[in-house]
């Protein structure tokens, strides 16, 4: 009896460590998942634990490749040059050769379960939606590309 009390319990002690080994192996690799995401770009967090206004947005916003967007207080109006991001396909949305995106319309803003976000309703169709978020350099603009990477706007800064 004192046989099997060891056997078994020793059968339960290496059950133990492959289940332990297991977790680790889950949780490292799990962990190497979750570094290599956020290491494609993921710069800044969605601001939803503070206050965001409206008057916070408006202005000039640059992004890679001459990427420019405006939004205007004034009706709440937008211009957008180049943007390397997925538009919602409609009349008012021009997309170049290379697949950015382009044109003018109206844009809304508004706090989200996802956080605070920009919506631009482009003229005759279309919609895209950034995401407000808190960069190392302040508050940027967010959106997503076709390879599932962001595509960040900056202030653009005055000279």
């Amino acid at each position: 009896m004192n046989f099997v009390v060891k056997f078994i319990f020793c059968r339960e002690r290496r059950s133990i460590r492959r289940v332990t080994a297991w977790a680790l192996l889950m949780a490292i690799s799990t962990g190497g998942v979750v570094s290599c995401v956020s290491s494609r770009g993921f710069e800044g967090e969605n601001i939803k634990d503070r206050t965001v206004r409206q008057t916070e947005v408006v202005g000039d916003w640059k992004g890679e490749g001459g990427a420019r967007l405006v939004l205007n207080a004034k009706g709440h109006r937008f211009i957008g040059e180049g943007l390397d991001m997925e538009a919602q396909e409609g009349k008012g949305v021009s997309i170049s050769d290379a697949g950015l995106v382009s044109g003018k319309g109206e844009w809304g803003f508004g706090l989200y379960e996802s956080g605070y976000q920009v919506t631009l309703y482009f003229d005759h169709g279309g919609a895209l939606t950034l995401d407000i978020q808190e960069g190392e350099s302040g508050i940027q603009l967010s959106g997503w590309m076709k390879d599932m990477d962001q595509f960040i706007l900056h202030r653009e800064k005055s000279s």
